[in-house]
């Protein structure tokens, strides 16, 4: 083996990655690696171990590997590339890494130990280990190539048979111990020599008229023997053929009774296939009818079961329909007492419309109120100007001759004088119509109030009564509605099915 190259990181001391270049260090042919104690010298070799072993001097391969990663490293990596095989003309990259445990610090998890070898420049995986790799066992290594502190004296000192045994091993000289095949060699050949000897003894007292007799007593054993076994060819020749005559005979009667067996059983057969052409017929015509039988029969089960059902409601229902019919009388009474309450309904509306006529005349009154001193005013201003006209008029006759300038200021006068008669009659015709309503609201509220019940304290309290007896009458009025919708759809009702208004079951 030769070494190449080794990488280190996470290694005891070595936290960073760290490369040592071989072939640098073999150019001179020797190199040392010097250092203080605890420098981590004999990391390199543990490293160059537990690349190729899995495992190192320091560290057992059961042991506990969380002692040789770095404690501020979370990965162990070694990668060690080295020459090997015959001339050491093969390349190798031995791989061992581990990491710790995610969740916990002091474990290490399973250990990823791999071989590549350089094949026309790229790195193939390939599950050769360290001993056939290099040849040789973790222990022969250590004891050859890296001897660890204080195991050299172990290599001086061991015995002949396992040192004999070790560089057997190691420089493949199993080859040339050839005891084992000599023995087995040996072996076979004294049983042979017993085997010959044995025929030698037997062939005692033989000459060679006795020979000359044995083969020619051969030789007619022989014709003998070629007589009989052509005799035997043609025996056995002819004892095929009677075989196979044999055996077609047997099928022939075999035959002969499936055919008297199918004869017998052919007026069953034909009862059969009559049978089966009744079936496809019956199947064709009568099988549409036989289905509709069967749904009518479903559809008969159904409705038994909804009879039941119905006969089973039936009670329940004529309770309620007793009592729905109970309401209606009552309804029926109340019914008839409805022209008073329509009466009343009406006095209520009037109520409401007196209301409005109220509001409306407040307004009126408002406005009256607004417009009488305009009203004064123009009344006033309408004197005036009368008194001004008529003063006007008595100047005009005593003047000589008219001045235009007066003349239209007189027509402007005559004017506003006109407008304001207008303005005033508008006035008085509202306020009289104003009048008559009032007149009208006074009678409607006085007639209103004779029909108050004399138990009723005010106006507003009688229409509060009529309004909540009016809301009682609209709300028994939707309850009958709505008994009367349920009990029309009762005899929907199936059992088992959803109800077809609301769809619960």
């Amino acid at each position: 083996m030769i070494p190449v190259r080794l990488e280190i990181e996470g290694l005891y001391s070595y936290r960073e990655r760290q490369t040592v270049e071989f072939e640098t260090l073999t150019a001179a042919g020797l190199f040392g690696i010097f250092g203080a104690v605890g420098s981590g010298k004999s990391s390199i070799l543990e490293g160059i171990l537990l690349a190729l072993y899995g495992s190192t001097e320091r560290l057992a391969t059961t042991g506990e590997r969380s002692s040789m990663v770095n404690l501020q490293s979370d990965q162990l990596s070694v990668n060690f590339t080295f020459r090997a095989g015959k001339n050491n003309a093969q390349t190798y990259l031995a791989r061992y890494s581990a990491k710790r445990n995610k969740k916990d610090f002091e474990k290490i998890d399973t250990a990823e130990h791999v071989f590549y070898q350089l094949n026309h420049g790229n790195w193939e995986a390939i599950p050769d280990k360290a001993e056939i790799v290099l040849g040789m066992s973790k222990e022969h290594f250590k004891q050859t190539i890296i001897i660890p502190q204080g195991k050299f004296r172990e290599f001086i000192d061991q015995k002949p048979l396992e040192r004999a045994e070790m560089m057997q091993q190691l420089f493949g000289l199993e080859r040339f111990d050839l005891a084992a095949k000599t023995a087995s060699l040996r072996k076979e050949a004294e049983l042979e020599k017993t085997r010959l000897k044995a025929l030698l003894d037997n062939l005692e007292g033989i000459s060679i008229e006795s020979l000359s007799e044995k083969r020619q007593e051969t030789a007619e054993v022989e014709a003998e023997t070629q007589q009989a076994s052509k005799a035997l060819a043609d025996a056995d020749q002819e004892f095929r053929k009677l075989e196979l005559t044999r055996k077609s005979f047997l099928q022939l009667q075999e035959l002969k009774t499936q055919l008297s067996t199918l004869e017998q059983k052919l007026p069953e057969v034909e009862e059969k296939r009559q049978l089966h052409k009744e079936f496809i017929t019956a199947k064709t015509y009568l099988r549409p009818v036989w289905d509709q039988l069967q749904d009518r029969k479903k559809d008969l089960e159904k409705y038994q079961v909804s009879l039941k059902d119905c006969e089973r409601f039936k009670e329940s229902f004529e309770s309620e329909i007793a009592k729905l019919e109970e309401e209606e009388i009552k309804l029926k009474e109340k019914n008839e007492e409805r022209p008073a309450r329509e009466a009343k309904i009406r006095d209520l509306r009037k109520v409401i419309e007196i209301q409005e006529l109220n509001r409306k005349l407040e307004v009126a009154q408002q406005q009256v109120e607004t417009l009488l001193p305009e009203l004064e005013t123009k009344k006033a201003s309408l004197k005036k100007l009368e008194t001004e006209i008529q003063t006007l008029d008595s100047q005009a006759e005593n003047l000589p001759v008219a001045d235009p300038g007066l003349l239209s200021d007189l027509k402007t006068i005559q004017n506003q004088l006109k407008t304001n008669q207008e303005r005033l009659m508008d006035l008085q015709r509202i306020k009289g119509n104003f009048e008559q309503e009032t007149g009208k609201i006074k009678a409607s509220l006085e007639d209103i109030n004779h029909r108050i019940p004399a138990q009723e304290k005010s106006l507003q309290t009688w229409t509060e009564t009529q309004k909540s007896i009016i809301r009682g009458i609209e709300t028994e009025r939707e309850k009958l509605l709505r008994k009367q919708g349920l009990n029309a759809h009762a005899h929907l009702l199936v059992n088992g099915e959803p109800c077809p208004l609301c769809g619960s079951m």
